[in-house]
C-alpha cells in the first residue's frame, strides 16, 4: 500500500462531509475535519493536507486568506459555496483554489473533480494510458510544447470552409455581394444571423429586406465578416472551461466586448474602417483558449501564479512558457488568413512602451489595447485578470484625448444587446445591464498629467455615477459640487511625502475616499485591478443610496 494523501474538511456541514467520507476511499486517504479557527491551527500542524474542502460560508475564520495560504503551501484548495456567486468565483481563483463546489455537495461529480484538482497540484499522477487531445511527441517543456503547438493550431482550430470562404471573400476589394451570397447561403445558420442584423433596430425606417444579396449592402461586407466570424469564435469558445477562473460564457463577452469597444473608439477617432478593430478586438485574446484547451495543465498554473500573486496572466504565462497568449493567438489570426494590421494588434496588445511612442497612438494595436483595459473597467465578461498595467497610462494619454468615454460605454451596451440577440446566446450565460443612473457624484483627484483618469471615468460611468475631475485643491468644482466620495489616483505620484499630503488634503474634503498608490506592497509599479476598485465603490454606492432614500 502507498503513503495515503492526507485530505482536509474545515466549516463543512454533515451532509456534505458524509459525502467526502464515502467518496474519500481510506485505502487512499486519511480525512480530517476542523469547524473553527482552534481546530484549523491544531490541524496545520501535522502538516500542510495534500487536498482541502474549505467552506467559505462560515464567520469563525478568514475563507479567502486561509485558501491563500494553504494554495501557496502547495495544497490542492476546493472551495464550497451555497451561494457561489460571481464574486465567490473570482475571489476563489484569486486566492489560489482548485476548483469550487456547491454546497450541499453532488456525490456524482465529485470523484473526477477531485481527481483533477490532485493532478494539477502534483499529488497525483496522470492515470496509465491517459492521452492529451494533442500528441507532444517529444516536447518536454511548456516552450517546447509551446512551440509544437503553433506548428500544429492552422489543423487544431481550422474555421468552417463556409466561415473562412466569407472572411476572404470580404477582404477582397474585387468581390461583391453575390461572390459572398454563395458561402453564407451554404451555412443556414450564419445567412440567418446576417438577415437578422439587417432587419434589425439599427436599421429601423429602411424597410425590411428578404434576400441575402440586399442584407449584405444593407450591413457592409464587413460587418458581414464581423458576424461570421463572432458565430465561429463563440461555437470555439463555448466548450466547457477547465480552469477555474476562466468561465468561458465570460471570456467570449470580455472577446466581444473588445470587440465592440475598438470598433467604437475607431469610428470615434474617424479610422475609414473601423469594423476591421472589431475583428482583432474579439480575437485579441484567443491564444488563452488555445492554451486552456491544449495545455491545460500548465494554463493552470499560470492562472493560479496570476491570481494569488496579483500579477497579469501575460506575465504568468511568459514565466511558465517564455511566450504570451498574444504571440499565439496571432499565429491563429495568421492561419486563418486575417490581414496583416489584424495579426500584428492580436500580437501587440500587450506592448505598451512600444505603442505608446511617438506615431504609434492611433494604430490598430493600440485601440485593441485601449478597448482591452476599457472592457475590463466596464466589468464585461473574464478573461482571467482584472487588471489594468501601469505601464499602458502614456498610450491612454496619447490616445485618448477628446473622445466621449460616457457616449461610448452607452454604445457599447447597445451593441451588446444586439449581438448576443444576432448570435442567440442563452440569456443565462450573459448578463448585460446598461449603465443606470444612481444620482451620485464621484470627484476624481489627478495630480498628475499621466493617469487612470479615462478608466476611472469610464469604470464609474459604468456603475451609473457622475463624475468631476479635478487636478487642484484650488479648483472652483471642490466648492460647488457635493461629492458622494472622491477618487484620488497617486499611482504616478513619485515622492512617498507628496502621497501624504495628497491624502491628507483628500482626507478634509471628505472621510470617503478611496486612494490609489503609488506602488503595492512588493515595492512594484500600481497595477489599477477593477474588481478591488469595484468592491471599494460597492460601499460608497450602498451608503449613498440609503442616504438618497432617507432624505
Amino acid at each position: 500500500m502507498g503513503i495515503k494523501l492526507r485530505a482536509a474538511a474545515i466549516g463543512v456541514i454533515p451532509e456534505s462531509y458524509e459525502i467526502l467520507s464515502r467518496q474519500l476511499s481510506p485505502n487512499e486517504f486519511t480525512l480530517h475535519r476542523a469547524d473553527d479557527y482552534e481546530q484549523v491551527k491544531e490541524l496545520l500542524t501535522q502538516g500542510i493536507p495534500d487536498i482541502v474542502f474549505l467552506a467559505m460560508d462560515k464567520e469563525k475564520y478568514d475563507p479567502f486568506k486561509l485558501c491563500l495560504v494553504l494554495s501557496k503551501a502547495g495544497a490542492a484548495v476546493m472551495v464550497i459555496s451555497r451561494t457561489p456567486t460571481r464574486e465567490v468565483l473570482i475571489n476563489s481563483a484569486k486566492h489560489g483554489a482548485a476548483d469550487l463546489l456547491v454546497s450541499p455537495l453532488q456525490a456524482d461529480a465529485l470523484a473526477k473533480k477531485i481527481e483533477v484538482a490532485l493532478i494539477k497540484a502534483g499529488k497525483k499522477a496522470l492515470p496509465e494510458g491517459f492521452k492529451f487531445k494533442l500528441d507532444f511527441e517529444s516536447a518536454k517543456t511548456p516552450f517546447e510544447k509551446v512551440k509544437l503547438l503553433i506548428k500544429k493550431v492552422e489543423k487544431l482550430l481550422a474555421l468552417p470552409f463556409s466561415v473562412v470562404k466569407i472572411i476572404q471573400l470580404c477582404n477582397d476589394p474585387l468581390s461583391n455581394t453575390s461572390d459572398i451570397e454563395r458561402p453564407i447561403k451554404s451555412d443556414p445558420a450564419i445567412a440567418a444571423m446576417i438577415m437578422k442584423r439587417a432587419n434589425s433596430a439599427a436599421y429601423g425606417g429602411m424597410g425590411p429586406v428578404r434576400s441575402i444579396q440586399r442584407a449584405i449592402v444593407r450591413i457592409g461586407m464587413r460587418s458581414t465578416r464581423n458576424i461570421a466570424a463572432s458565430f465561429s469564435v463563440l461555437k470555439l469558445f463555448s466548450k466547457k472551461e477547465k480552469n477555474l477562473g476562466f468561465n468561458r460564457a465570460w471570456f467570449w463577452m470580455h472577446s466581444l466586448t473588445t470587440g465592440i469597444c475598438a470598433q467604437l473608439i475607431a469610428s470615434e477617432l474617424k479610422f475609414k474602417h473601423p469594423e476591421d478593430f472589431f475583428i482583432a478586438g474579439l480575437l485579441h485574446d484567443i491564444g488563452k483558449m488555445i492554451l486552456d484547451d491544449f495545455m491545460n495543465e500548465e494554463y493552470y498554473k499560470a492562472i493560479q501564479m496570476a491570481n494569488t500573486n496579483g500579477i497579469s496572466i501575460r506575465d504568468a504565462e511568459l514565466k511558465v512558457f517564455d511566450v504570451s497568449h498574444a504571440y499565439i493567438g496571432s499565429k491563429v489570426a495568421q492561419s486563418w488568413e486575417f490581414p496583416h494590421t489584424i495579426i500584428e494588434s492580436i500580437e501587440k496588445h500587450h506592448s505598451y512602451t512600444q505603442l505608446a511612442n511617438v506615431g504609434s497612438g492611433a494604430s490598430m494595436s493600440a485601440i485593441v489595447c485601449i478597448a482591452n483595459q476599457m472592457t475590463k473597467a466596464i466589468q464585461a465578461g473574464n478573461s482571467g485578470d482584472f487588471l489594468a498595467h501601469s505601464l499602458s497610462l502614456p498610450l491612454w494619454h496619447s490616445v485618448s484625448k477628446n473622445i466621449s468615454w460616457k457616449k461610448i460605454v452607452n454604445s457599447v451596451f447597445d451593441e451588446l444587446k444586439l449581438y448576443v440577440e444576432i448570435l442567440e446566446v442563452p440569456p443565462e450565460q450573459v448578463e448585460i445591464k446598461p449603465p443606470k443612473n444612481t444620482g451620485i457624484k464621484a470627484g476624481i483627484f489627478l495630480p498628475k498629467e499621466v493617469n487612470y483618469g479615462d478608466l476611472l471615468q469610464i469604470a464609474l460611468h459604468r456603475k451609473g455615477i457622475d463624475t468631476v475631475r479635478f487636478s487642484s485643491f484650488e479648483d472652483p468644482s471642490l466648492k460647488l459640487k457635493k461629492f458622494d466620495f472622491i477618487i484620488g489616483d497617486l499611482s504616478s505620484v513619485e515622492k512617498t511625502e507628496d502621497v501624504r499630503y495628497f491624502q491628507q488634503k483628500l482626507a478634509e474634503i471628505t472621510e470617503n475616499y478611496i486612494i490609489l498608490p503609488a506602488f503595492n506592497k512588493d515595492e512594484k509599479p500600481f497595477n489599477l485591478d477593477f474588481f478591488w476598485l469595484e468592491r471599494e465603490i460597492a460601499k460608497y454606492i450602498a451608503d449613498s443610496s440609503e442616504d438618497k432614500k432617507g432624505q
